[in-house]
Formats: C-alpha cells, structure tokens, sequence
C-alpha cells in the first residue's frame, strides 16, 4: 500500500512538474512575467518581453494618422506634410517616449504620466483598468496572437488589446505588436 502511494505520487510530481514546464512556453506565462516586471520595477525584464522600440514607433505612426484622417484633398495634404515632419523627430519622439515609460515602470509610485499611485486621485490607473483575463491565445509556429479583455471602470465598458508576439530562443514570449492599436485610439478619441 505504501508503495502504491509513493508510486501514484512519483506519477502527480512528474505530471505537476512536466505541466508547470508547460504552462512556462505559454503566452500566459510571459505576460505574468511583464506584469511582475512592472510591479518589480524592472526595466530589464520588461524591454526583454516587450518589443518597446517596435512598438512605440507603430504607436507614434498610428497616433498620428488617426488624428489626421479624412478624405478631404486638402487633409491629405497636411497628412502629407505631418507625415514627413514626425518622421524627421520620429527618433527623438520615440526616444523620449521610451525614457519616459522606463521612468514609469521604474518608478510607479511617482506621477509620471498617466500611471498614478495616489489611491485617492481619480485616474489611478489601477482603479479605473481592470483585467479581465485572456480572451484568446492562437498559436503558429513562432507566433501567438493574444486577446486581452480589459475593463474600463470609469466608462463601465470592456476594451479587447490583441498582441502580437513572437517565441523567444528560452522558449518563452515577446510582446512585438498591438495589432488593434488604431481601434483603441480611435474608442479613447470617442470617449
């Protein structure tokens, strides 16, 4: 009888041990890794799974254009014109952009902006987004695509990020791309 007890326990350590080296390749697991990453205040860990300089320049692109679309010839003139303009201060805009965010994840409990660890102020980030879970994670190859639901408290509506991310040599992920950037600059324009 006590063999069979150790034996059935050898069997839940090796199953518990092979599902946690499992669980430690998902999309899921990276993402607590960033999570942990800002509320550890580490910058290093956090550029290593998220694509920060892919991702602000995307981000610098599509906050642009979508303050500027329109089909008016003379809009796609000064779009045009804007274009041309942000991409001469494209790497210093990028550059302060990605000073400023490592200053936040650095140092959450400061207001720096619109991250605010004041639990009495009303925009504390904390309070107002709410995570919901994960949508969705479809797999291929060396790619994920992940849906993230989060709730936004002060408009009582749930928002939908989908990240793009890439495999990692460890076997872990990399954030590359928010692939609805665009839509949810346009929900916080209409809001």
């Amino acid at each position: 009888m006590k063999k069979l007890i150790l034996l059935a326990l050898i069997i839940a350590a090796v199953f518990g041990f092979g599902g946690y080296r499992y669980y430690q390749t998902t999309a899921t697991y990276s993402l607590n890794l960033i999570r942990e990453s800002v509320e550890n205040h580490d910058w290093h860990e956090f550029s290593k799974r998220v694509d920060v300089d892919t991702i602000l320049n995307d981000g610098l692109d599509e906050i642009i254009y979508s303050q500027v679309e329109s089909d008016s010839l003379a809009e796609k003139f000064t779009r045009q014109i804007t274009g041309g303009f942000v991409q001469m201060l494209k790497p210093s805009i990028v550059e302060k952009m990605k000073t400023d965010l490592q200053k936040t994840i650095q140092t959450v409990e400061e207001k720096a902006g619109i991250i605010v660890e004041d639990k009495d102020e009303p925009n504390n980030f904390k309070k107002r987004f709410e995570f919901g879970g994960i949508e969705s994670a479809d797999y291929e190859n060396d790619l994920a695509n992940v849906r993230i639901k989060i709730h936004d408290n002060l408009d009582d509506r749930d928002m939908f990020i989908e990240l793009q991310m890439i495999k990692l040599d460890d076997g872990t992920w990399k954030v590359s791309k928010v692939s609805n950037l665009n839509e949810i600059l346009k929900g916080v324009k209409n809001q």
